[in-house]
């Protein structure tokens, strides 16, 4: 069964491709999926998620062949979780952890089983899925299983676009004897569609139904009931109405609480394509000539381990390895990982070993001042009353080339949790001349989504225009450093960190944290110091040391994680510049003799230094550096992410990415990361810097998407749209619709359509009905995530 996101069918987003590669290649046949984004659909959150789980388990690729065990990459199917809401951190630090994350999968293994008896019966579909949700507020997870029954009697088609099915399932957890919710959800012959999930919580019973009703190929009506939790334990319960033509979607609120509407105005929305704004969570890279997939030379391949004297089973790529936390928190240097091949084949075993550092190298390049004009650039401004900085902090800033002047727009608010960048009431406004004179010798330096960071010299600021080398805008380019190469000695004189400095920011958390993070206070956004505050990291093995201790995060604890996720460094922690010569960041003599500081993180772009390095740990999995090596001591180089550039089109939808070149980050099949984005009222239909509804946020949503187009649909490996080409195509993503008057002829449904309670147990109480127990299966993963190994 395919996987259903509710209200697909209000909406038809076809993407006919008119190709000049073969028309039976991966380019022209991948499908597109666009799902409408609407408030509603949040109430269908848990059963999208069931499905998801359904539709790539591939119970119809294992049709008779008794059970098999499936890996399902569970942040793929959460389709909440992949819509940001509010504003986001877009500094080079949150960025790189955002695609990591992204880019992380996490496998769950679940259990199927599909039978059929020939083609004119039912498909009969059996799955136990493991989860784990913290049900009673006390802080931790509590594991539990899901037990599903699907009996599919039609394939989807386009007059029924969910086939015809039934799906019951039970949730219980581990040892409890009690439901802790049950579902239906079916799809009849005429194209009705039922939902009703009842769930125990608090003592309480919390029920959400829906049915929906086709009255032709575009035009249908329904009903939902929504319990929502708002600032209490207690939901308020809410019934909505709605109803949609080949044109319009309405909706309204019928009752709350089984009173009147707090709300019933009708909101109406333009289901047509082109009106709507979209966020693709997914993308692929094509060739651009024979349109077959673009994949990493050495991708990631499933894998097994033994902990506790259980068998388990999981993924390992360049972002390191991937298996339920139980395991992870259990792996250590010197573990054994087999590569899973398949039934009845022998993989090859492999020693992990794990750093707690990651190593970048960067290399530098040179464009105008003028280039940049009107890009958002994340940066630190001290305080400076003659510039209008009333205080030190994290500013958003552009270069505004029509007025020929800095102009600061949105200050870090340190009130929210975590800090959130808030648009200024009013702009600060500056002169390259007034910079120059408040700081004759300093740059700026910052980052820019989709172009990286970047250093604004002196000389850069004077001649705007300028291109020529070391009197320009320095523009920084990172690549991965394999551990074979690491430096043996490297030197930090900004933004340095050790296991102490870590360690003390960790336990500051629990009372008024460290103002200077993870970092030494002599080093924190500082320019230039003596030589007593120099920081030296000599290498490790995969680590790097300070005073003969790895400089590395320890494992946090999850209130420790939930307190470092309200402070600006839940990214971890990110060195300045280091180097190999400290010759390389030595300071003018002039400098050292008025200001007494030796060593200058600036003066890398004085010294003609085109390149130095970086170094990050983090607490996170994917902070980590994790290696296979196999029996003769090599070490799988799986491949890394790549940037591709993608030139966006000229136009007022664009904002200040309108004709700009972005980079872009290709981290396998289906991840492409790195959009800069805006957040989007979904009641003007217009982007927005006022992020805030006033009870909660406006979507984070990409300022634009690549079109599947062979003309304009392209990006390159190399800057100025040079190197290889490669065709996009989207894959996956929701919809915002652009709001619209209520054109009066859309037929709502009414609160009478809701269904009654009718539940099958397919748990351990169902009886006669129950699946039985989750087998246990010894052989190999069969399915990855919907695709048959």
């Amino acid at each position: 069964m395919k996987k259903l996101i509710f209200f697909t069918i209000i909406l038809s987003l076809p993407f006919i491709v008119f190709s000049a590669v073969p028309t039976d290649s991966k380019y022209s046949t991948d499908e597109t999926n666009i799902f409408l984004e609407d408030p509603l659909n949040d109430a269908t959150d848990q059963p999208n998620m069931i499905l998801c789980f359904m539709g790539n388990v591939g119970v119809d690729l294992m049709l008779n062949q008794g059970n098999f065990k499936a890996l399902v990459n569970d942040p793929l199917c959460d389709q909440g979780g992949r819509t940001k809401s509010g504003p986001q951190s877009s500094d080079a630090n949150a960025a790189a952890g955002q695609s990591a994350e992204a880019s992380a999968p996490e496998y769950i293994e679940v259990v199927g089983n599909g039978t059929r008896v020939d083609n004119n019966s039912d498909m009969i579909g059996k799955v136990w899925v493991p989860m784990s949700e913290d049900m009673d507020g006390d802080g931790t997870a509590d594991p539990m299983t899901i037990y599903t029954n699907t009996a599919v009697t039609a394939s989807p088609t386009s007059s029924l676009p969910y086939g015809v099915f039934k799906m019951d399932y039970t949730v219980i957890l581990d040892g409890s004897t009690d439901n802790t919710m049950q579902g239906l959800l079916q799809a009849d012959a005429e194209g009705a569609l039922t939902w009703i999930d009842s769930m125990s919580m608090g003592g309480s019973t919390i029920t959400n139904k829906l049915y929906l009703e086709k009255t032709s190929a575009t035009v249908g009506k329904g009903v939902i009931q929504w319990p929502k939790f708002e600032d209490s334990e207690v939901p308020n319960v809410y019934v909505y109405s709605f109803g949609y033509d080949a044109d319009t979607y309405c909706r309204s609120e019928i009752s709350k609480n089984g009173q009147a509407a707090s709300d019933d105005t009708v909101y109406c929305y333009d289901t047509r394509k082109a009106q709507g704004i979209r966020e693709i969570f997914r993308y692929g890279l094509y060739d651009s000539t024979t349109g077959a997939r673009h994949n990493l030379t050495t991708g990631g391949f499933p894998v097994t381990t033994t902990v506790t004297g259980t068998k388990a089973f999981g993924f390992a790529d360049f972002w390191g390895v991937h298996f339920p936390s139980t395991v992870i928190a259990a792996l250590e240097n010197g573990s054994v990982l087999t590569r899973d091949r398949g039934p009845n084949a022998t993989g090859d075993s492999y020693t992990l070993s794990i750093g707690g550092n990651k190593l970048k190298k960067i290399t530098t390049s040179h464009i105008s001042l003028n280039s940049l004009d009107s890009l958002t650039i994340n940066t630190y401004f001290d305080a400076n009353s003659n510039l209008g900085i009333t205080s030190s902090g994290e500013f958003q800033f552009n270069y505004d080339l029509t007025n020929d002047r800095f102009s600061i727009t949105h200050a870090r608010n340190y009130n929210t949790s975590p800090p959130t960048d808030s648009k200024l009431g009013t702009a600060i406004n500056f002169t390259r001349a007034a910079w120059l004179t408040e700081y004759p010798n300093n740059g700026i330096g910052g980052y820019i989504k989709g172009f990286g960071s970047v250093y604004i010299t002196t000389e850069g600021i004077t001649t705007p225009a300028s291109t020529t080398t070391n009197e320009a805008v320095f523009q920084e380019t990172e690549t991965n450093v394999k551990p074979a190469d690491y430096p043996a000695t490297l030197y930090c004189v900004q933004n340095c960190f050790s296991a102490d400095t870590v360690s003390a920011f960790i336990t500051s958390l629990s009372g008024t944290a460290l103002s200077y993070g993870p970092y030494t206070e002599a080093t924190y956004r500082q320019g230039g110091i003596d030589e007593s505050k120099l920081v030296t990291y000599t290498k490790n093995d995969l680590n790097y040391q300070v005073s003969s201790t790895d400089a590395v995060w320890p494992t946090l604890t999850d209130a420790q994680k939930d307190s470092m996720g309200g402070t600006d460094h839940r990214w971890g922690s990110h060195t300045g510049p280091l180097v190999t010569d400290l010759s390389s960041v030595a300071c003018p003599a002039d400098h050292t003799e008025f200001s007494g500081e030796e060593y200058c993180e600036w003066a890398l772009r004085n010294n003609d230094v085109s390149s130095f390095y970086r170094l990050s740990s983090g607490y996170q999995r994917w902070d980590k550096k994790w290696l296979l090596t196999d029996a003769s001591g090599n070490t799988i180089d799986f491949s890394e992410p790549t940037q591709i550039f993608y030139q966006v089109p000229t136009g007022d939808a664009y904002g200040d990415y309108s004709g700009e070149e972005v980079g872009l980050d290709y981290n396998a099949f289906g991840s492409l990361h790195g959009f800069p984005g805006s957040c989007y009222n979904t009641t003007t239909g217009a982007f927005t810097d006022n992020c805030s509804t006033g009870s909660g946020w406006y979507p984070w949503v990409s300022r634009f998407d690549i079109p599947v187009n062979e003309t304009t649909g392209v990006v390159y490996s190399g800057r100025g749209q040079t190197g290889t080409k490669y065709l996009v195509r989207q894959l996956e993503g929701v919809v915002y619709l652009a709001p619209v008057d209520n054109p009066g002829n859309i037929t709502l449904g009414t609160a009478s359509m809701l269904p009654t309670d009718s539940f099958t147990d397919v748990g351990p109480n169902g009886g006669d009905n129950y699946i039985g127990a989750k087998p246990t299966v010894e052989g190999s993963v069969s399915v990855i995530h919907g695709v048959k190994q």
